[in-house]
């Protein structure tokens, strides 16, 4: 069952890089559920230059399902990002819309 916690997302550093983007993930209180919020840091100017938030709560996971749910959004997060710069933005989006509806996210 969630309840409200920063989310490791790998290692002994809880963020997770690529290039000069780093994610940060945490479950915290919504309006009415709890939410699993992604956070994309540009570090070079040390900005959230992507925020997102899934209602988790209705899906009723364990810690361990959460930590990986995080991770793998996490992960195409950054990989839609640093596609976007390389102008491959809108095969990455098909994807991740393919990943959330087969993990049955409600965004």
């Amino acid at each position: 069952m969630s309840k409200e916690r920063e989310i490791s997302l790998g290692g002994s550093n809880e963020r997770l890089k690529k290039g000069i983007y780093e994610a940060s993930a945490k479950i915290f209180q919504d309006t009415e559920n709890l939410a699993l919020c992604i956070n994309i840091t540009n570090t070079k100017i040390d900005k959230v230059v992507v925020s997102e938030w899934f209602n988790i709560e209705i899906l009723n996971h364990d810690e361990k399902t959460e930590n990986w749910l995080a991770l793998v959004v996490a992960r195409n997060m950054l990989t839609s990002i640093i596609a976007g710069r390389r102008g491959k933005r809108d095969e990455v989006q098909e994807g991740w819309k393919k990943l959330m509806e087969a993990l049955g996210v409600d965004k």
